[in-house]
């Protein structure tokens, strides 16, 4: 959550309570075998501060100090793991969305300042350049922009929470009438010159002289979240380059809410058409959305996807953007960010997630981990969900490249770690400076593939056994189209194990070969989690992941005793 203003951050000047706050989730970041423990002590010490210093006065949740420390620790009261932290995180999430409603601060109020000024002053040409006028300027802003990313914060923890354990939501993008929050770049900037120099860059085609005698009513840089919503899903929002998104190239944060409010568009309209009247041969957990709904939430992704960096940019964008803007700089976690967040919810559209179509909620986040892993163990056909040929083909490719960036983590480096976490700080894909909901995130996402796998495994394992008893070159030809194996084969490429599923590999016969894509798949996502090693959330899914490995293992053992060794 980007929103402290790190160039500027003094730990001898900040409250005792931010510190407390920004060090509890510092802690865990440390080696020592004492860091739980640590963080703990931490977060109990800024709670109880915040709790006395809000209780006297309740307008001081108007400061924005107050903010940042509740946002931060919430954050980690819900990430590690912890029932009692959870409680109060939870209780830090329902006092946040109280506080910002009761003192009106879902709205900016400069944005309904409609007047102006009756009789404009001329303004100097040079009050711009004047250092004391820039530097109140850029302090001004500074303090807007926080209280800014601070309420779109508390919007992001409101959704992650209603992702993670299918909790309501309790705030709407309609409450939210601020702009976007501005680019990152802008926001990092360590000087007051520096911010007025990368402004300058953003808009130097339309860096003009003032006009000294219009008006001085505000316009948003980018536009309020459910504006800019709408013009993403609006079929000609590219071709019209609508100014309010023109920055989104700059801003990771910015298109993180954009999207994450994509994938709560989407949700809502699942649980609505899933209490909705169906006809009976329809009522399945796939594919739920109408083709109106669907295409409509696809066009935003793509709208989205064509003003921001692509993630492997070639080599000639460097040229038409600055290098800033790339996606291998100080901003990658937050690309990373967006772009697990954008694979997930357009397969999401397609494949929701079952604790929310199946109405589970649960109160905690290991419930919630172990109860999605459960609802995506293999069943039988007659209990299982009924997959169309677009069930599978509309997510295959995001699939694939979810799982490939799952694979390289938020830096874009593939890690080689031994599965325990060691060894990952460096060239490893920077897993540690992964957002502890995208771990969560990643653990859906790889849960969808397994069930692909499983899903395909069955028919692309009769087809190899047929091809491994015949001898005709053109029936093994024909073999290649199997849309099972395709999809089979596409998976296992996108973790680097195409071999497996391959006639002879591991001297195995082909169908042993295909009946053990699971178990290699499974033991590739359970590597991933373990690298995730910061936050215990990776453990858990590791350990979920853990059982299925087991159990599928057993599965090919069982099946090459049935089959005779093949």
């Amino acid at each position: 959550m980007p929103t402290l203003h790190e160039p500027t951050f003094d730990l001898a000047k900040e409250p005792k309570p931010l510190i407390a706050a920004v060090t509890s989730i510092g802690s865990l970041y440390a080696s020592a075998d004492s860091r739980f423990s640590t963080s703990r002590k931490l977060f109990e010490e800024g709670y109880k501060a915040l709790e006395d210093y809000t209780r006297e006065d309740r307008s001081r949740f108007q400061e924005t100090w107050v903010l940042q420390a509740y946002i931060l620790l919430e954050v980690c009261g819900i990430y590690v793991c912890d029932d009692s932290l959870l409680s109060k995180a939870q209780n830090i999430h329902n006092i946040l969305v109280s506080a910002i409603r009761e003192l009106q601060m879902t709205h900016d109020g400069h944005a309904s300042r409609l007047e102006t000024p009756n009789s404009p002053e001329l303004i100097p040409v040079t009050v711009e350049d004047n250092p004391a006028t820039l530097q109140r300027r850029w302090l001004d802003f500074r303090e807007e922009e926080a209280r800014k990313r601070c309420i779109y914060s508390i919007y992001l923890l409101d959704s992650q929470l209603s992702i993670a354990c299918n909790l309501r939501p309790q705030i709407s993008a309609l409450e939210l009438k601020y702009k976007l929050p501005c680019a990152d770049d802008i926001w990092s900037a360590p000087t007051a010159e520096a911010w007025d120099r990368i402004q300058k860059q953003h808009f130097r085609s339309f860096n003009e002289r003032d006009d000294h005698f219009g008006t001085d009513e505000a316009t948003p840089s980018q536009g309020s979240l459910y504006g800019s919503t709408q013009d993403l899903l609006d079929r000609r929002a590219v071709e019209r380059d609508p100014p309010t998104l023109r920055l989104l190239w700059y801003s990771p944060f910015a298109a993180l809410v954009l999207v994450t409010q994509l994938q709560m568009m989407a949700r809502e309209l699942t649980h609505a058409t899933c209490l909705l009247e169906r006809p009976k041969h329809t009522q399945r957990s796939l594919s739920i959305l109408t083709e109106a709904q669907h295409g409509q939430i696809s066009q935003a992704l793509r709208n989205i996807a064509e003003l921001i960096p692509r993630p492997s940019p070639p080599p000639s964008a460097s040229f038409a953007h600055p290098d800033k803007t790339n996606e291998d700089g100080q901003f990658a976690p937050l690309w990373h960010s967006f772009w697990l967040t954008w694979r997930y919810t357009s397969i999401t559209i397609s494949h929701p997630d079952s604790l929310l179509v199946t109405g589970v909620v649960e109160t905690n986040l290991p419930a919630a981990i172990a109860t999605a892993g459960h609802l995506a163990r293999p069943r039988r056909k007659r209990n299982r969900d009924l997959y169309e040929d677009r069930d599978v083909f509309r997510i295959l490719s995001d699939l694939e490249h979810a799982l490939e960036r799952i694979g390289k983590g938020p830096d874009g480096r593939s890690g080689h770690g031994d599965g325990s976490g060691a060894g990952d700080v460096a060239g490893s894909g920077g897993v540690e400076y992964e957002n502890p909901f995208q771990t969560l995130l990643a653990f859906k996402i790889c849960l969808v593939g397994w069930r692909i796998v499983r899903l395909t495994m069955a028919e692309a394992g009769t087809t190899t056994s047929q091809e491994r008893r015949g001898s005709c070159e053109e029936s093994k030809r024909f073999a290649k189209y199997n849309p099972s194996r395709f999809v089979l084969q596409s998976i296992m490429a996108a973790i680097n194990k195409e071999d497996v599923g391959d006639p002879g590999y591991g001297g195995a016969g082909g169908g042993a070969a295909v009946l053990e894509s699971e178990v290699e798949y499974l033991r590739w996502v359970q590597e991933q989690l373990l690298r995730r090693s910061v936050w215990p959330i990776g453990k858990w899914e590791a350990a979920i992941v853990e059982e299925a490995v087991v159990e599928a293992a057993e599965y090919v053992s069982v099946l090459r005793d049935c089959e005779g060794g093949f």
